[in-house]
């Protein structure tokens, strides 16, 4: 599976990074490539829209608003550009199983062991016998 052209270099390492941990899941079909196309693309378009924020924020520029048609302030392009992607890329990264949550809700890997108590080492044995009890 190739990524798709046009991409910057970050999100071909991207792409790389989420096809390689979703064929090692043995998840990934050639049928998901412009899911995963989606994933990267707003994953790339918010990362470009904080950048641009970024440089304007080094000239001195106020990055999270502009003037608006009326000489009000009104929220900067950029950074609606940035939060709608991010939230677009949290969606495509869930529907995926990028997420811990997603991960361990569609059983893909990554979540600790169901009989594998990791707070046992914290808390002692009461926890462990307060589950036996159950």
């Amino acid at each position: 599976m190739r990524p798709p052209a046009g991409l910057d270099a970050a999100s071909r390492a991207l792409w790389t990074l989420v096809v390689g941990d979703l064929r090692n899941r043995g998840v990934l079909r050639e049928v998901d490539g412009p899911a995963v196309a989606r994933y990267v693309r707003a994953e790339e378009v918010a990362r470009l829209a904080r950048a641009r924020m970024t440089t304007a924020a080094k000239r001195g520029e106020d990055p999270f608003t502009t003037a608006g048609s009326q000489g009000q302030r009104v929220q900067a392009p950029d950074l609606r550009t940035a939060r709608d992607a991010e939230r677009d890329a949290a969606a495509y990264a869930a529907d995926l199983g990028l997420t811990p949550r997603s991960r361990a809700q569609h059983r893909l890997g990554g979540e600790p062991d169901a009989g594998a108590d990791p707070f046992a080492a914290h808390v002692g044995d009461q926890l462990a016998a307060r589950r036996a009890r159950r």
